[in-house]
């Protein structure tokens, strides 16, 4: 329901007025058949989810989407066709290298890490753009000291995660068309 309506729908207060009612059925009856005071209960979430940006920008905040054709245009020029392997949820994998660049592994993975940092400004320059981390950077540790530098590294896997790693500003979101949210940012 939040991914789809948004955290601030009627569709979620709903959802979370009948969850409140379900809870209450389940604490009398547990005090019912147990009794009161003799029973534990713990309760877990997985996460919550951002708000719609067109909801945040109605409100006055400056919010949006950044779709894959954005990040794409963005990209074009320190790019050549075809080097973007793909984008999911903000980690943009590069594939193959300029044509005339030397095939030693060294030279390859210089290359790579060159490419990944003219990426990595390039889509920095992008509105709605908070942060841009190679994977050099990550694997460095050269992160800002601060929730959303430490986020970034806790959440970078050196096997699975892109060549470069994108946060977004507050109330903006991947993707679009709407409707819809997502999650994966450091707020």
């Amino acid at each position: 329901i939040g991914h789809r309506y948004g955290a601030d729908s009627q569709e979620a207060a709903d959802a979370f007025v009948r969850l409140d009612a379900t809870i209450e059925r389940l604490l009398r009856l547990l005090d019912d058949r147990v009794g009161p005071g003799r029973w534990w209960l713990a309760l877990t979430a997985d996460h919550g989810v951002a708000p719609l940006p067109e909801h945040a920008a109605r409100v006055g905040l400056e919010a949006g989407r950044v779709t894959e054709k954005d990040l794409r245009a963005a990209m074009r020029p320190p790019l050549e066709e075809g080097m973007l392997a793909g984008i999911v949820e903000g980690n943009l994998y590069l594939r193959g290298l300029p044509a005339a660049h030397p095939p030693g592994i060294d030279d390859v993975l210089s290359g790579r890490t060159r490419v990944a940092e003219l990426v990595r400004e390039a889509v920095l320059a992008m509105p709605g753009v908070f942060r841009a981390y190679t994977r050099a950077q990550l694997l460095e540790g050269r992160v800002p000291d601060d929730a959303q530098g430490r986020g970034a590294l806790a959440s970078f896997d050196p096997i699975r995660s892109g060549d470069v790693v994108v946060q977004l500003r507050p109330f903006w979101t991947w993707g679009g068309p709407v409707p819809g949210t997502t999650h994966g940012q450091p707020w």
